[in-house]
C-alpha cells in the first residue's frame, strides 16, 4: 500500500510551515509541549557522518527531501535528539513503513545531546497569515525563537507577526539562517552575523528615542501703520 504515511505528512504540510516544495517540519518538545520546528540541527551531523543518516533505500519524496523527521527535546536547559523517523522498506511485510530509526542512528543509545549546534530554533505559532509554497516562507501570527549555544539553552525570544516580518528580512541574509533553517542554496554573499547580534541591534534601533522635532518659530504679523 503505497499511500502510506505520506498522506499524513502532506496533510501536515498545509497546517505547518515547511520547505522548498513545502516539507514536513521537525518536532521539538519544550516546556512539556510539542511544537513544529523550522530548523534542522542534524544537518551538520549528517554532513560529518553520512553513514549515520537514515537509509531510505532510494525512496524520496519532495515533501520530505531530507528523508527523516527528528524529534528534539530541551530538558535541563540542554538540547537532545529523542527520536527520528524515516520511511523504511519491510521485506517481511513487502511494504514501506514509517518507523523509528533512532537505534541505528545512535547505535542503540536512547538519546544524544546536540552539542555541535549553535544558532536558533524557529517555531511558528498561531494561525497562518500567508502561505508561500517555498521553504519556510509562509508566515504565522507569532513566532518563538530559542537561542542555543553548543547544545545549551541561552534564551527565548517571542515575536508578533509584524515584528517578525521586519526582522526576518535581515536574518535571511545570514549564513546562520541558510545553514540552520532555509534548506536552500546559499547566496553568493551572506552576513556572518548571528541571530543574537541582529536581534540586539534590531531592538536597540526600536528603543532609540526619535529625534526631537524642530519647532517652527512663530512670525508676528507686521504692525499696521496709523495714518
Amino acid at each position: 500500500m503505497k499511500v502510506r504515511v505520506w498522506a499524513f505528512l502532506l496533510a501536515a504540510l498545509f497546517s505547518n510551515a515547511v520547505f522548498a516544495t513545502a516539507q514536513a517540519p521537525e518536532k521539538l518538545i519544550y516546556q512539556g509541549k510539542e511544537y513544529s520546528l523550522q530548523t534542522h540541527p542534524l544537518a551538520k551531523y549528517f554532513e560529518k557522518h553520512p553513514e549515520k543518516k537514515p537509509d531510505t533505500g532510494g525512496m524520496w519524496n519532495t515533501a520530505l527531501s531530507r528523508g527523516y523527521v527528528a524529534t528534539f527535546e530541551i530538558k535541563n536547559k540542554e538540547l537532545f535528539l529523542k527520536d527520528i523517523h524515516a520511511d523504511k522498506y519491510s521485506k517481511e511485510k513487502n511494504q514501506w513503513e514509517w518507523k523509528s530509526v533512532l537505534a541505528e542512528v545512535l547505535d542503540g543509545k536512547p538519546e544524544m545531546k546536540i552539542d555541535w549546534f549553535s544558532g536558533v530554533l524557529r517555531i511558528p505559532e498561531g494561525k497562518r497569515i500567508a502561505y508561500v509554497h517555498q521553504g519556510y516562507l509562509s508566515t504565522y501570527e507569532k513566532y518563538l525563537f530559542i537561542e542555543i549555544k553548543e547544545g545549551n539553552f541561552v534564551r527565548e525570544v517571542r515575536m508578533p507577526h509584524e515584528k517578525y516580518t521586519k526582522f526576518i528580512d535581515k536574518y535571511m541574509d545570514t549564513l546562520e539562517y541558510h545553514e540552520g533553517m532555509c534548506g536552500c542554496d546559499k547566496p553568493d554573499s551572506t552576513s556572518k552575523k548571528t541571530f543574537a547580534e541582529l536581534w540586539d541591534e534590531f531592538n536597540a534601533k526600536d528603543a532609540a528615542p526619535p529625534p526631537p522635532k524642530q519647532l517652527k518659530k512663530k512670525t508676528s504679523a507686521p504692525a499696521s501703520s496709523k495714518k
